[in-house]
């Protein structure tokens, strides 16, 4: 997938478009006006800033059925990347993630079927909680969404 990214250079304010390809880093682009060499670093997560990036510019275009796609995308991507985090941060001190914890861990995050049941798992392991009894013990108050969205 190609993400191109809309930046402004810091010294003459011209526009510059960094491009990347699928999660390779954004190539460094030179200014040719002034010289100077932009780079962009990636965050913590570019896998979701990308497919939000491609999400915004195809809505941006005229097209809102791929951004949802790519929303949903993004929404699971995330979700799986944080169950997979906490579920080895532990493990991380001791040793290197072995193959076959990785396969188990992938093994057990494919049998969660709905969405809802790894924000769920994600949550848990982040906070203990299941999501909703986070923001009912966080806030102290119930949600008018909860009904729709019980642990």
């Amino acid at each position: 997938m190609l993400v191109d990214r809309h930046v402004e250079c810091f010294i003459c304010h011209r526009p510059l478009i960094m491009r990347a390809v699928g999660s390779f880093p954004f190539s460094d682009q030179q200014c040719e006006e002034c010289g100077l060499l932009v780079a962009i670093i990636d965050g913590s997560f570019p896998v979701v800033e990308r497919l939000m990036m491609r999400s915004s510019w195809e809505f941006r275009n005229g097209d809102w059925t791929l951004p949802i796609v790519l929303d949903a995308m993004a929404c699971e991507t995330l979700v799986a990347i944080l169950h997979r985090k906490w579920t080895f941060l532990p493990l991380k001190a001791d040793h290197d993630v072995s193959q076959p914890e990785e396969d188990n861990w992938e093994s057990s995050f494919r049998d969660l079927k709905s969405m809802k049941e790894k924000i769920n798992s994600a949550s848990k392991l982040m906070s203990g909680l299941a999501l909703n009894s986070y923001v009912l013990k966080k806030f102290g108050k119930k949600s008018r969404y909860e009904k729709s969205f019980r642990s």
